[in-house]
């Protein structure tokens, strides 16, 4: 991959500088979120969200919709069968008013997780795990025979589970309040993003709140805001420390007449090239402008709005190019368990908010719709939209990109050729 961009940098008349760091973030999840799809609980807990997710559309519960049996305990079986399944009950949800967890529903929920006994085995399981000394009773109270359960969920997830509590003159694990609490939660936050329309669809939507209840910490979530600091961080206050500062005060002593300097970066790489435009907006003469395209980017929307200025003093031409929401959501990230796109994946689980971040190199979020249609939002969209290429594989020189998938920009002759014609023949 790198030598593909080395050659379209060179063929375009460019002398190319690569700034890279390891961040592992892609390797974190494409390693460990196939292992958690493998955790019967993970499965398990989906399942039943998705039963009671339905419940809502009425008396008798699904309207029409049946949901079958499970499978085999294949993942990729399993998995497949649930979100067919929430396809049809998506759709009659969108119909609905607000979606609220009644106290009822909360009553109906825990009785429904206490109920699943394979879910209820399988925490005690993970809880003697962290804890092989400690009771591991079943609830009627003989012995559960376990077998220990190794898991990817959070630290303090396990730790509730294998706390002991005194029942009677029993001792026994705290997994059974400890599953339908964070249940509760799941289905909770569930809901509420469909009534406020910050959904990801309903099958994903399931997956993210679990993932965000109990594993977060395995799938990157520390990695990401990282990331996003050592951006940051590349730009301290001493050049002999912090290679960005350093960077762009070297660019003084070369920026001659006629040169030009172009700032290409894919995903978090936008961020980077946020914070440099900040360096040079500060450190360098007003005349020196900049070109910049960006490819996917994972900057949010409330970063972009807060550089606007900047951009707009320092940014002569700009160009991004980004998939279509159809594309974005028409492939596995993660093949069998996350059906979209690595961005998606950060917009509903590694930023700071409860799911569905703007990201700016996402196309749903360009609508103009409720509820992507505050001031902020418009006013970065009024910006970009114009110059953006959203998965148009053809069409006039330096505007074509058939990328599809995220990491797919570098692989794509046509976005490879846009490029090249930016550099050599301007924008």
């Amino acid at each position: 991959m790198g030598r593909l961009w080395l050659e379209t940098y060179v063929d375009g008349g460019a002398f190319p500088i690569f700034f890279l760091w390891r961040s592992d973030l892609i390797t974190t999840v494409t390693r460990n979120l196939p292992r958690i799809a493998e955790e019967l609980i993970f499965r398990r807990l989906a399942k039943d969200i998705l039963r009671l997710v339905a419940g809502k559309l009425g008396p008798g519960g699904t309207r029409g919709v049946t949901l079958q049996p499970p499978p085999p305990e294949s993942v990729s079986d399993n998995l497949a069968q649930q979100r067919a399944e929430a396809e049809p009950i998506e759709t009659q949800l969108r119909t609905l008013g607000p979606l609220d967890l009644t106290s009822l529903d909360e009553l109906v929920a825990e009785e429904e997780f206490n109920a699943d006994d394979v879910l209820q085995n399988e925490a005690n399981a993970i809880a003697l795990a962290r804890n092989p000394t400690g009771a591991g009773r079943a609830r009627g109270g003989g012995a559960l025979p376990l077998t220990s359960r190794p898991s990817l969920m959070s630290p303090g997830v396990i730790d509730e589970f294998a706390q002991e509590q005194g029942v009677g003159t029993r001792s026994v694990f705290g997994a059974l309040a400890a599953v339908a609490q964070h249940g509760i939660a799941i289905l909770r936050r569930v809901l509420r993003r469909f009534t406020e329309r910050h959904d990801h669809g309903l099958h994903t939507t399931i997956v993210e709140e679990i993932l965000r209840e109990l594993y977060v910490e395995a799938l990157g979530g520390t990695i990401w805001g990282e990331m996003k600091q050592d951006t940051r961080h590349a730009f301290g206050g001493n050049p002999l420390r912090h290679g960005g500062t350093a960077f762009v005060a070297q660019l003084q002593q070369w920026w001659k007449p006629g040169r030009r300097l172009t700032l290409v970066g894919h995903s978090t790489g936008a961020i980077y090239i946020g914070h440099m435009l900040d360096q040079i907006d500060q450190a360098l003469p007003k005349d020196r402008l900049v070109d910049v395209v960006f490819l996917a980017p994972a900057c949010t929307f409330g970063f972009v709005h807060g550089q606007l200025a900047v951009w707009k003093r320092r940014v002569r031409n700009f160009r991004m190019f980004a998939l279509r929401d159809t594309v974005e959501r028409g492939y596995y990230e993660v093949p069998v368990v996350y059906p979209a796109s690595l961005l998606y994946l950060v917009s509903g689980l590694f930023e700071e908010s409860d799911g569905d971040t703007p990201l700016l190199g996402m196309e749903r979020y360009h609508s103009g719709a409720a509820p992507y249609d505050g001031k902020e939002m418009r006013e970065v969209v009024q910006w970009i939209d114009s110059r953006s290429n959203w998965s148009k594989p053809a069409g006039t020189a330096g505007w074509e990109s058939a990328a599809l998938k995220h990491g797919g920009f570098g692989e794509d002759p046509s976005t490879r050729a846009s490029l090249r014609h930016l550099l050599a023949k301007g924008f």
